[in-house]
């Protein structure tokens, strides 16, 4: 039996100007939740997107925790 993967990370980072909530799985698989996913979609498709925290999403993407967005 497979033990099912949950979260044991919760977080969000600023991508482009739009908060990204994601998590870790407990078996290191990182996910963006669909919502956001989306917002940044529609963000990019309409060019009106700010520069964000690229540093953030760069060390979520290597398992490390985002730092905490900057105002």
């Amino acid at each position: 039996m497979t033990d099912i993967p949950f979260a044991i990370w919760s977080g969000s980072f600023r991508l482009f100007g739009v908060d990204v909530q994601c998590h870790r799985l407990s078996d290191g698989t990182n996910i963006i939740e669909e919502e956001s996913f989306a917002r940044l979609l529609e963000g990019l498709a309409s060019g009106s997107l700010e520069c964000g925290d690229l540093e953030s999403f760069a060390r979520f993407q290597k398992g490390l925790p985002p730092t905490e967005p900057t105002t």
